[in-house]
């Protein structure tokens, strides 16, 4: 379970704890190969007849620790 998932497991995200999500995790580094800063993103599909992802999720590392718990920074629909 990736950490986005683990985001949405613990907060008050209701209908998207059961979602069904392709998650990518992504960190940025310096030239050396210091750990910036980390950011989650996933596509989900909050509907439970498995359609296409309609719902796209950002989420970034907390406490300014690239490695440590991430929280949900935006959510952006599709028309």
């Amino acid at each position: 379970m990736g950490r986005l998932r683990q985001c949405l497991q613990s907060g008050e995200y209701g209908e998207l704890r059961e979602c069904a999500m392709l998650e990518g995790e992504f960190l940025q580094v310096t030239r050396s190969g210091d750990a910036v800063s980390f950011v989650a993103v996933g596509a989900a599909a909050p509907n439970r007849d498995g359609g296409e992802p309609e719902l796209l999720l950002l989420a970034a590392a907390t406490g300014g620790r690239p490695r440590g718990d991430v929280r949900l920074l935006a959510s952006v629909t599709a028309p």
